[in-house]
């Protein structure tokens, strides 16, 4: 390992690629000498970051050994640095960068740690033109807004032809379990979300790919533990989230005109082709985000006369799942619950039905 280690930095670009490919086996954490790589990380890692930069296929083994890495608590110390990860993000949202990708599963791993995630929501840096509003201008601009730009505009490679960048909706995940996280996504406004970066995340809800979906159901899950903005959340001339988060719950089963009073219109009268989400895990979460939007009795009474109750009704007769059918359970006592037993002072950690816990 010593040996292909210094083989890292040979003037031949042969003999590089041959090390690079040689070394991606050792950063497998299941691989036999993944211990021995570990005692070489000082040396070895910086060597693969510099390699980043290289020729594109001894770039892309060096990512991809990287990537191995970062997913190890102990290689954090090695990538926690403002100017390692403006880098790494300036690469990422270039239209032209072919291992995008690679960078988005890189901060995927990297951002589970909260210094990483704060720098992450603190560094600027120019715009590709791409991104810019006037191209002419090459002004710094909060890397997390390119991102969501790039997590938008670069859905089924529009954007980038070698890259999707579902794994940047790990990253929103991952960021927004830390409160300045989910007080950026939120945005600064009391009075609506307009321009709150969650907004733009709330369309995926049922996008055809599983980690892309995933991470932005897990994203508006941790927003909605800020229950001062639950209502922002809801309104119906704002953000309206309600349908996107019952839209992927609904099958094809028809309601009756009274059930109909009152629900979104686009759950209304849906194709008889209609088939819900099909991750068990995703199913839950879509019912613990609607449980944690019914913390405060306004959001509760809104969800009532959008005839929520129906759609899980139907949820729970078709579930099979023991968890999810007990998180519909759940669900339903908070919205059948007898409002006029509520006391008047504010809940406190006691008050269960009150209570934001942790699902």
């Amino acid at each position: 390992l010593v040996q292909l280690i210094g083989f890292l930095k040979d003037p031949k670009p042969e003999v590089r690629m041959i090390a690079t490919q040689y070394i991606v086996g050792f950063t497998h954490a299941k691989s036999d000498n993944y211990l021995i790589a570990k005692k070489k990380w000082s040396r070895l890692i910086p060597d693969l970051i510099a390699l980043c930069e290289d020729d594109l296929e001894i770039a892309h083994q060096a990512l991809l050994s990287l990537v191995n890495l970062s997913g190890d608590d102990d290689s954090i110390k090695y990538f926690d640095s403002v100017e390692l990860l403006a880098k790494a993000g300036k690469e990422l949202v270039s239209s032209t960068c072919p291992l995008a990708d690679m960078y988005c599963m890189l901060l995927a791993n990297l951002s589970k740690h909260e210094s990483i995630a704060a720098k992450l929501l603190t560094i600027n840096t120019p715009p590709p033109p791409a991104l810019r509003s006037d191209p002419s201008k090459d002004q710094p601009a909060p890397l997390m807004d390119q991102l969501c730009d790039v997590f938008v505009r670069g859905m089924d490679k529009k954007y980038n032809q070698d890259a999707d960048y579902n794994y940047l909706a790990s990253v929103f995940a991952n960021i927004t379990a830390f409160k300045e996280g989910r007080d950026y996504f939120l945005g600064q406004s009391n009075l609506d979300l307009a321009d709150a970066p969650i907004t733009k995340l709330i369309v995926f809800t049922d996008h055809e790919n599983l980690v892309r979906r995933t991470g932005v159901l897990a994203t508006i899950k941790n927003c909605c533990f800020e229950t001062s903005k639950h209502h922002l959340l809801l309104d119906e001339n704002g953000m309206n989230l309600l349908p996107y988060l019952l839209l992927p719950l609904c099958g094809p089963e028809e309601f009756s005109e009274e059930d109909m009073d009152g629900m979104p219109d686009d759950l209304q009268l849906l194709p008889p082709e209609k088939e819900r989400e099909s991750s068990e895990t995703l199913r839950q979460v879509l019912v613990e985000i609607l449980i944690l939007l019914t913390s405060n009795r306004a959001e509760r009474e809104y969800m009532r006369a959008k005839q929520v109750y129906p759609v899980v009704r139907a949820l729970h007769l078709w579930e099979s799942n023991e968890d999810v059918q007990e998180s519909i359970d759940r669900l339903v006592q908070m919205l059948m619950r007898d409002e006029e037993i509520e006391r008047a002072e504010p809940p406190s950690a006691g008050d269960a039905d009150d209570a934001i816990v942790e699902v």
